[in-house]
């Protein structure tokens, strides 16, 4: 493996992408008692259409995540069974374009390992674990289609873009995961869970070979040749239509707003424009911000009032979110002090906020779980999570600037309010 070492962090890490494909990424925390894995899949909600081989493909919304949940099915139990009585704490996720799954524990840590390159390599679908799971995650659709901030933002994507992707919910629907069969989970399967096309990532104390011997033991999974995903043709920068609206059980009015923004590519690219978003956003609307200052004296936000950026590989957006009696007048006021800053300003808010995200980015790494989890996400983006203090270094104020000139303007914003049920009729 090669040892690279990151002085100013004070972090080494150990890589190797092995003879069929699988990355492995070791970042060793030897003063630290616990371990932790990930095995990520480049695979998500978004991945519903595809080319395999040349044969196009397409499969129901909510495959990925049916997928998730089956890959603990083993011939002799459930892998969570078995890593439990190992003395490891185990879960999995599904994301818009990754599924993971990882382990922490204290001991028998390659032993542990085994077990999970064992079940993510090995496909068992029998019909009735099928159905059982079917069951199971249709009760967690029930539960997401009543949550009033996961319908706040998805009828917010399904405003901005007109590509079912962006708003497909990644466990899909009842309708959906009703076509879900053995067969294809398996179909799908042999598409996406290639070697080439996962990476290992485990932090902790361990040793890097140790890791390296088990991967090589212990992981069988075989290419099942070229896979091209189909992720919809490029949109233009206006939404598709500007305000939605609906009543729910809630307390207050619910608002989200946001834009479309250019998609950033891949590598450091990237990564600094991702972090010149969140740095305008946290300028121009963050908890030390003139602007929030204003709106939450006025009564016009709540102390969750947020901006950020959201980037996948299929879409980028700038978000902007809480709860307000008077939601399109927030948009106005944001998109104006956005105007504003843009022109001029911001200096000393700008380096203290520069200097507290170089802060909170040094903080990732006490944590093994974030150190994976953001560095197969870097990694599925042909960049790592060890540049990101260097690319945030680099960041300039006229950068921010340029981000609110260019796109936070009032014309490409749409707005999703959720009102409460009383509100009805008025």
């Amino acid at each position: 493996m090669k040892r690279t070492v990151y002085k100013e962090l004070g972090e080494e890490v150990w890589r190797e992408r092995l003879f069929n494909g699988l990355q492995v990424t070791v970042v060793p925390k030897r003063s630290f008692s616990r371990a932790y894995a990930l095995l990520a899949v480049r695979c998500g909600g978004h991945d519903l259409a595809f080319s395999l081989n040349g044969a196009h493909r397409e499969v129901p919304a909510g495959m990925a995540h049916f997928l998730e949940h089956m890959m603990f099915y083993m011939p002799y139990g459930t892998a969570s069974d078995a890593l439990e009585a190992n003395g490891a704490s185990a879960n999995a996720f599904t994301t818009p374009e990754i599924t993971g799954y990882h382990f922490s524990c204290n001991e028998r840590f390659e032993e542990n390992l085994g077990i999970l390159l064992d079940f993510v390599t090995t496909p068992f679908f029998p019909a009735e674990s099928v159905e059982k799971e079917r069951s199971i995650i249709a009760q967690e659709i029930r539960m997401g289609e009543d949550d009033p901030a996961r319908r706040l933002y998805r009828n917010l994507d399904r405003a901005l873009y007109e590509n079912p992707l962006m708003w497909e919910p990644v466990a899909g629907t009842a309708v959906s995961i009703a076509e879900i069969t053995p067969a294809l989970l398996e179909e799908f399967y042999r598409a996406f869970y290639s070697p080439e096309n996962m990476i290992l990532c485990v932090s902790g104390n361990v040793e890097p070979e140790a890791v390296r011997r088990v991967a090589m033991e212990k992981f069988h999974a075989k290419s099942a040749g070229a896979l091209l995903r189909d992720r919809g043709e490029p949109e233009g920068l206006l939404p598709v239509r500007l305000r939605t609206e609906e009543t729910m059980p809630v307390s207050a009015t619910m608002f989200a707003f946001g834009a479309k923004l250019p998609m950033p590519g891949s590598g450091r690219e990237q990564l600094r424009k991702r972090l010149v978003g969140n740095l305008a956003c946290a300028l121009l609307a963050g908890s030390s911000s003139p602007l929030f200052e204003r709106l939450y004296e006025a009564g016009l936000v709540d102390p969750n009032f947020s901006c950020g950026v959201s980037n996948t590989l299929s879409g980028s957006t700038v978000l902007i979110s809480g709860e307000s009696k008077d939601p399109a007048a927030v948009m106005e006021q944001v998109s104006a002090e956005a105007e504003t800053l843009a022109k001029g300003g911001g200096e000393a808010l700008f380096e203290r906020l520069k200097r507290a995200a170089l802060g909170a980015f040094v903080r990732v790494f006490d944590d093994m779980e974030g150190i994976c989890s953001l560095e197969a996400n870097e990694y599925y983006r042909d960049c790592s999570l060890f540049e990101g203090r260097e690319a945030l270094q680099a960041v300039t104020l006229e950068e921010v600037r340029a981000f609110l000139r260019e796109n936070l303007v009032l014309e490409r914003f749409a707005l999703s309010v959720i009102r409460p049920d009383k509100e009805k009729g008025e």
